[in-house]
């Protein structure tokens, strides 16, 4: 209970969201959060943007609201969003820290199984913690490429590893090899894929939609979860840890493809920046896509120049 007594008491200090504050018109309040969250930048100048990229009723969500999920930067936007989602599910994450000491049970690890499960925990917590100080000086597609890619490579280790064990090949000189692979996996889980989904769910929508589209990403979250939750112990138990790794690595080196081929990098963009790159995405021209803004962006943030379909 201690936790949320004391995120209570420090929250409360929290700034309203500047997007709010400008739809009620209390511009001085909106620049003092302006200021919170992005420190020391021109606050007339941020508050003109965060004017222009919404309307007065721009946070009051209607049905109207949802029609504009179907425009194409918000499709795309979605796609993103929904197969970043189901890659972080699929990771087998949530499946793996649960079942965790049933899995250092399956195989001969050397320690006990639940020295080896606070192990992980608390690595998983430390690089949890960590992960935010990188995501702006990494970005959000570097993290997310490094992190999917990782997530693949150590599943793949740690299914081959169980895949042997099955077959009664020795593997007593590398018996720590599961411990170390879920480490490391916990690590470059937390980097990345563990993260990143919230913060683009954040910075690819409009005001009017992101409300809408949070919901659903949750709503889908929670039901892929909930799937991959309730197949994770029957899997392992009708065909071995083996196949349940492999499968999830198979599914992080797919996320990998798709986040190098489609997701954008959208740290250090304005929104507008960020609307024309989705206007413009093109399979595996990602990188020309962003060439267009790295340097001084030509469109005026809050005119993308790219056109609806």
């Amino acid at each position: 209970m201690a936790v949320p007594v004391l995120f209570v008491a420090t929250f409360i200090w929290f700034p309203e969201s500047p997007y709010w504050l400008a739809t009620q018109g209390r511009d001085e309040e909106a620049k003092k959060a302006i200021g919170f969250f992005k420190g020391d930048v021109d606050l007339s100048a941020e508050l003109e943007i965060v004017k222009n990229n919404i309307g007065t009723d721009e946070l009051k969500i209607n049905w109207r609201d949802f029609l504009l999920l179907g425009k194409l930067r918000n499709r795309r936007a979605l796609l993103i969003v929904m197969v970043l989602v189901l890659g972080q599910q699929f990771s087998g994450n949530f499946g793996t820290m649960q079942y965790l000491e049933k899995v250092f049970q399956q195989s001969n690890i050397g320690i006990e199984p639940h020295v080896a499960t606070i192990i992980v925990m608390a690595v998983s917590l430390v690089f949890g913690a960590l992960s935010t100080a990188t995501v702006e000086k990494a970005g959000r597609r570097s993290l997310l490429i490094v992190s999917s890619f990782g997530c693949a490579v150590t599943h793949i280790v740690l299914g081959t590893y169980f895949l042997l064990e099955y077959m009664h090949v020795d593997m007593t000189s590398i018996n720590l090899l599961p411990v170390v692979d879920v480490v490391a996996f916990a690590i470059v889980y937390q980097v990345g894929m563990g993260t990143m989904t919230n913060i683009l769910v954040g910075e690819l929508f409009p005001p009017s939609v992101k409300a809408i589209a949070g919901a659903i990403a949750t709503v889908f979250d929670s039901v892929v979860g909930f799937v991959v939750m309730i197949t994770f112990d029957p899997i392992m138990e009708h065909y071995g840890s083996k196949v349940s790794y492999l499968i999830y690595g198979t599914s992080c080196f797919v996320l990998f493809i798709f986040v190098f081929a489609y997701v954008p990098e959208t740290k250090g963009r304005t929104f507008g920046q960020i609307q024309d790159i989705l206007g413009t995405l093109r399979p595996f021209r990602v990188s020309s896509d962003l060439s267009c803004c790295a340097g001084p962006c030509t469109t005026r943030p809050d005119k993308p120049k790219a056109q609806e379909a």
